[in-house]
């Protein structure tokens, strides 16, 4: 059959959608309805489809809007993609669709793509720079994770746990924590409570309660979104508000009340999403982003470093399972001179607070 390109700027895509979830490496921030809460910060969707006959094969779902200043153009950026529909490409394939991401890009007035491939990406990245794509730029979404295979038995799972951890998993059983999951309105307000919560105790700014209504608007129909509490009494006291999708579960965003600290709340919820997950039939779950020096460090067979200590990256790694390094964000500038220029000065600067405003200022 002859092979066809669809360009789309259409906000509700429900072909896109399922194949997204069906596809491996397939990820929410690829979705239409990623797209619809991008939304919210004027992000708008651009979506390059390859259908074989009626078949839809491979696509990229690219998030663009304007640079500050007009005659800039648009900055533009593509997480978790571009997906193939075999989950592996042969390279000229790959080049080839992707020679038509750079031209969608440009017709459409994209200066700047960042582009991040999809969890088992590294077949593509490994074209990318050889098509004018540079390394080193920060990353859309943090690619260190701990990754729990959910098709080893329960027990299996559990013994590969951290001492201690296992040891608090068992403790709030017997001091009363239960575990909850929902994906009701009310559970996403008792969420948003304690995400308050934690964001007043540990002085950061959290995201306006908008954005958690659209995510839970959209994706909640689904089922591709679930709440995780753990409760003593009855009392809501720490929750994990997870991505249901394809075949992972993620977790996104938690919150502790700060309460009951002596019965582990936090490893009773993330314990009980685990059993969850595995209960309905997920492949993995993914435990959300870690430090990528963390990772690095415990992939090569050291040891956590002092400043990961006390931190989520210790938390999440004591749950055992797998450390990975997804495949990380790669830069595009369609002036080659500037994009020559910043080969040279983005590897040595993107680790800098400079560059992290400078990316943030850019794409407000």
């Amino acid at each position: 059959m002859e092979l066809s390109t669809v360009i789309s700027k259409q906000l509700e895509d429900h072909e896109w959608d399922q194949f997204v979830a069906a596809t491996t490496g397939g990820h929410y921030s690829q979705t239409s309805l990623w797209a619809r809460v991008k939304m919210l910060k004027r992000w708008e969707p651009l979506r390059i489809k390859l259908f074989d006959g009626e078949h839809l094969i491979a696509g990229a779902q690219i998030l663009m809007r304007p640079l500050p200043v007009p005659f800039l153009g648009k900055i533009a950026y593509l997480s978790k993609g571009p997906l193939f529909a075999n989950g592996r490409e042969q390279e000229e394939k790959i080049r080839s669709f992707i020679r038509q991401i750079i031209l969608a890009a440009k017709q459409h007035g994209i200066t700047v793509l960042f582009l991040q491939p999809p969890n088992n990406g590294t077949y593509i990245e490994k074209v990318l720079p050889s098509m004018g794509f540079f390394y080193g730029v920060q990353n859309i979404t943090p690619p260190g994770t701990v990754l729990i295979d959910l098709q080893q038995e329960l027990d299996v799972i559990l013994a590969k746990i951290r001492p201690s951890t296992r040891r608090n998993i068992r403790h709030s059983k017997r001091d009363g924590i239960q575990v909850r999951i929902g994906s009701s309105k009310e559970d996403l307000d008792t969420f948003y409570h304690l995400l308050s919560a934690t964001a007043e105790r540990q002085q950061f700014e959290k995201e306006d309660k908008t954005l958690f209504e659209q995510v839970w608007k959209l994706f909640a129909p689904h089922q591709w979104v679930q709440f995780a509490f753990s409760e003593y009494q009855g009392e809501a006291v720490s929750t994990v508000f997870a991505f249901a999708f394809g075949d992972t579960v993620t977790s996104w965003r938690g919150g502790w009340s700060g309460k009951y600290r002596n019965y582990h709340p936090n490893d009773a919820v993330y314990w009980g999403l685990i059993e969850w997950a595995k209960q309905n039939g997920y492949r993995y779950m993914d435990m959300g982003g870690i430090q990528i020096g963390a990772a690095q460090a415990l992939l090569s067979g050291k040891e956590l470093p002092d400043y990961s200590k006390d931190t989520f990256t210790s938390f999440k790694t004591g749950f055992g399972g797998e450390v990975v390094i997804f495949p990380q964000t790669y830069g595009f500038v369609h002036c080659h001179f500037l994009a020559k220029i910043l080969q040279v000065i983005v590897p040595k600067v993107a680790d800098s607070k400079l560059f992290d405003q400078l990316v943030n200022i850019l794409s407000r």
